[in-house]
């Protein structure tokens, strides 16, 4: 499907997408991309945004997911459809935005890419894309998995979602039902600033394009033929 981008979550890179009718980009600091002038979502969209097409559709999974919101929300680039894989409006955890910018920096000096690669993969379903899992994020400079954690942890999509929403910018939400990041208030939450907004939920955990990708590819491109 010709103007879609595809964007990955914290750790990933393009590469990591199953076969998607739409191109996939690097978030800053992923894959061969430099890292974005500071640990923030919006400087993540800052650097993706000359890229972006005219009337392109952004599908984003978690980290990528927030960066597609900031994109989305700019009426320069005129964002024609948005999808949404597992991305919270904001991560809810206790403590997140107070510890996680001091904490994540620390974490990935202490335990390195290959480790946290190995940690985070049990979420994974099958074992064959546990392995790709762990290898994508091994390959990570630690630098740059400590700016995608950082701004994932300081985001808050709230305001971003309004403006979609005052933009009439179609919106499709795909929640994990057992996700780690997406617990049901996420529903609620992103309801009440984007009241547009599909719903589609998968019996599966965070990781989507991993565990279900050809579920989610169905409904992606269910949603973008409805909004054509």
């Amino acid at each position: 499907m010709t103007g879609t981008i595809y964007l990955h979550g914290a750790g990933l890179n393009a590469q990591s997408w199953e076969d998607i009718p739409g191109h996939p980009l690097n978030l800053p600091g992923h894959g061969d991309r430099p890292r974005a002038a500071r640990p923030r979502v919006a400087a993540m969209a800052d650097a993706l945004a000359p890229e972006i097409p005219a009337n392109a559709a952004l599908v984003g999974h978690s980290l990528g997911g927030m960066v597609a919101m900031d994109l989305a929300a700019r009426p320069s680039l005129n964002i024609r459809a948005l999808v949404l894989v597992d991305t919270p409006l904001t991560i809810r955890a206790l403590g997140v935005k107070s510890l996680g910018p001091k904490l994540a920096p620390w974490i990935v000096r202490a335990l390195g890419p290959r480790m946290i690669g190995k940690l985070v993969s049990y979420r994974v379903e099958t074992v064959a894309k546990r392995r790709e899992f762990q290898h994508w994020i091994a390959s990570n400079d630690p630098a740059s998995l400590s700016d995608a954690m950082v701004a994932a942890a300081l985001f808050d999509g709230e305001d971003l979602m309004h403006r979609i929403s005052g933009a009439k910018i179609p919106v499709l939400a795909i929640f994990g039902k057992t996700s780690f990041l997406t617990r049901p208030p996420s529903c609620a939450d992103m309801n009440a600033a984007c009241p547009q907004v599909d719903f589609v939920t998968f019996d599966t955990g965070h990781m989507i394009p991993q565990d279900r990708p050809v579920e989610m590819q169905v409904a992606i491109n269910r949603f973008l033929e409805s909004h054509s």
